[in-house]
């Protein structure tokens, strides 16, 4: 490891609780030597109830999760309680000490509903460790696709989308999320399964083979996929159809088909020949694997289990035992020249396979040899664990993870506290600050990431200070152009409006006004993307502009409006220069209107003209007039207006930091509001949604000359 140690890592695994999942017990594990604090939440299940531990320094959650079910329903049923109980299980691990990983371990495909509010408020970084390929798993369990079996490729789809990392069991897993999930090679990587903690040294038990020549055990769940039926049809054929008295069957392990199998065997009449314990412990589990002649791994050929890495068929090779397998891909590359295959998914031909092996003891030794070699040599744990460590460090390389924080950094608006006049830009200690969004007192200099929104162009600067340099720079070198700030109601308007969105891509800057736009940034990579909400600049840059003598026009609104932010102004802001006001009619204006406006303005020497005519119509207006000015820079802050003028107030801090300014605006002005929230926000989800699953692209236009220049300019702040 390299700066990734000493992270605190929070491991989430739905599939089966630990210790008994070995591969997540042993990647927790890991983490733990490198340095790590590390927590897991899984089910309380299969005889791990406790509901809390600390285990080998490792702390546990265990949360109650309904009985695995067959069908869609129990399927739905299983799946929602263990989101409830991960849910309630991470918000305590939180709150007791917080965590800079999430690591999720599939399957499901839904883990990250569990991890995504801690990725977006808190800046936490996901690492998704895909066990299986779900999408596939859905088809082999329910022999089916349809509906619920595109909503699992959604969910897969969603999940690589909010993941830093990806860590997969194999290089057929690792090709298909990098097919299906866009993400970049150089982020995902092969930590392959293989046990280290056996006792294979462990004394063998005789009384196992019920006095019988021969031992084949089986050792894994019993599902659907799991093809333990093959198994045990094959014993049927061997011992009633080829007549063979000579071999016992040990099948361990259990799952949702558990009865269902134990019923076949009774029905095939093999009590005597077939043993189905159920869990058995770890003592009873690698006594039983020193004493078998054989293994069986009997997963069914198909497309699920083809990219399948077998914990059965590496725990064999632990053991030195040969084994017989249906022939997966994943299968052959586990065991390579260590166990005999068969190629179709006959019970039949296992059964021959089986009873083959069996009468070879030259071939079973060679073949637990290679077996034993390989696990020791290419297959060995040790490799993974280097892997995963590289992994670590890969997703923690450049700026230190942020330790969870409180999202607001409060202090109250008092505009007209003594020496303000003085402190003009010393606004972390009278406003309000979130997530960094303004503080003024960083750098100006340094790049201005951007990131394309549905196709819209959004720049992200890292301070309000940042963007006000930006523009007040531009104003003074000759202006002619504008900035808008944008929010999902803009960025909609731009999807349904391809015009709309040109002028967007086409601004100086275009801000991103609101929280969804700073998180979906980061979610695409910009570390610490902030909001600019459009009434804070306002009150920002008339407070910074006194100090710099910035000349202010605000154009749109009432005149009542005007005079109230007029009288607002004198109040707050104590020699600010507003070097005047239009209130425009509420109707299209005439070419002999418009330019009478643009006169005024510019022989008023306004460096910052605030245009308040409400989205998308202030972003026209401003785009087709600002060519037209020799200095100053046009920018649309609708609401922006009311705010300054003090008809709307701000959202409590709370509010703020939990992402629900949307619901205090509501509160305000329902009437208005309550269709656009409704239906643009669902739009917006919806557009969110078809990009993410790959159905659908809202590509940017491309800038003109004129537009790279600026946006060059820009980039060089």
């Amino acid at each position: 490891m390299k700066d990734s140690a000493g992270k605190r890592i929070l491991i989430i695994v739905e599939n089966l609780p630990v210790p008994l999942d070995r591969r997540v017990w042993q990647e927790a594990c890991a983490l733990r030597d490198m340095g790590h604090q590390v927590t897991v939440i899984c089910p309380q299940m299969r005889g791990f109830t406790q509901a809390e531990e600390v285990l080998d320094g490792i702390t546990i959650y265990r949360h109650w999760i309904s009985g695995e079910e067959a069908g869609v329903v129990g399927f739905l049923r299983e799946y929602a309680t263990a989101l409830i109980g991960e849910f309630r299980c991470a918000y305590k691990a939180w709150v007791r000490g917080g965590f800079d990983i999430i690591h999720i371990c599939n399957p499901p495909d839904i883990l990250f509903l569990a991890a995504l509010p801690y990725k977006l408020l808190h800046g936490v970084r996901i690492v998704f460790d895909v066990h299986d390929l779900w999408p596939e798993f859905y088809e082999a369990k329910f022999r089916r696709r349809g509906i619920f079996y595109w909503a699992v490729r959604l969910a897969e789809r969603l999940t690589v989308a909010c993941s830093d990392a990806v860590i997969a069991t194999n290089e057929s897993v690792r090709a298909a999320i990098i097919r299906r999930g866009k993400i970049a090679e150089d982020r995902t990587f092969v930590v392959r399964t293989s046990p280290s903690e056996v006792d294979t040294e462990a004394r063998p038990d005789e009384a196992l083979k019920r006095g019988r020549q021969f031992l084949v055990g089986y050792i894994g769940v019993m599902g659907d996929a799991d093809g333990v039926d093959y198994l045990i049809r094959a014993a049927a054929h061997l011992v009633h159809r080829l007549g063979r008295r000579d071999i016992q069957f040990l099948i361990m392990g259990t799952g949702p088909e558990y009865e269902n199998l134990v019923a076949l065997r009774d029905e095939l009449d093999l009590q005597a020949f077939v043993d189905l314990p159920g869990r058995v412990s770890n003592a009873d589990l690698f006594s039983a694997l020193q004493t078998i002649d054989a293994g069986v791994a009997c997963d069914p050929i198909n497309e699920y289990n083809n990219h399948c890495t077998m914990n059965k068929v590496l725990e064999y090779m632990a053991f030195g035992k040969p084994q017989v397998m249906f022939e997966t891909v994943e299968g052959r590359v586990s065991a390579g020249e260590a166990a005999v295959y068969v190629g179709e998914n006959s019970a039949e031909k296992l059964g021959e396979a089986i009873g083959a092996l069996l009468d070879d003891p030259d071939r079973r030794r060679e073949l637990g040899e290679i077996a034993s070699r390989r696990l020791s040599g290419e297959l060995g744990w040790d490799k993974s664990v280097d892997t995963l460590a590289d992994a670590y460090d890969s997703l923690i390389a450049g700026p230190p993870l942020p330790p969870p924080f409180k999202n607001t950094v409060d202090t109250e608006v008092d505009w007209a506290a003594p020496g303000a006049e003085g402190d003009a830009c010393d606004l972390t200690r009278r406003h309000r600050v979130e997530g960094g969004e303004i503080d003024d007192r960083g750098s100006v200099d340094g790049a201005v990431d951007s990131a394309e929104i549905l196709g819209s162009r959004i720049r992200f600067p890292r301070s309000c200070r940042q963007a006000y340099e930006a523009i007040l720079r531009r104003a003074l070198e000759g202006g002619g152009t504008y900035v808008t700030i944008n929010n999902v109601h803009t960025i909609v308007e731009g999807v349904m409006d391809r015009s709309y969105r040109d002028i967007t891509n086409a601004a100086f800057l275009a801000l991103p006004d609101g929280k969804p736009l700073s998180i979906l940034a980061r979610l695409k990579g910009i570390r610490g993307a902030i909001r600019i909400f459009g009434p804070t600049f306002l009150e920002f840059a008339m407070d910074a502009g006194r100090k710099d003598g910035v000349n202010h026009f605000f154009l749109g609104s009432t005149p009542e409006v005007l005079a109230d932010i007029r009288e607002q102004c004198a109040a707050l802001f104590p020699g600010a220069n507003i070097v005047g006001m239009i209130s425009p009619p509420f109707r299209a204006l005439s070419p002999d209107e418009e330019s009478a406006f643009l006169d005024e303005i510019r022989q008023s020497g306004a460096d910052f003209i605030w245009v308040g005519l409400g989205a998308p119509r202030q972003e026209r207006w401003i785009a087709k007039h600002a060519g037209r000015l020799d200095r100053g820079v046009m920018l649309g802050v609708g609401a922006g207006f009311d705010y300054l003028a003090g008809n709307l107030k701000h959202a409590p801090a709370w509010m703020k930091d939990y992402s629900l300014e949307w619901l205090f605006r509501l509160c305000q002005e329902p009437r208005r509001l309550w269709k656009r929230y409704l239906v643009t926000n669902s739009v917006f989800l919806f557009c969110l949604l078809l990009e993410a699953s790959g159905l659908k692209r809202f590509p940017a236009s491309p800038l003109s000359a004129a537009h790279r220049t600026l946006d060059l300019g820009a980039n060089k702040l």
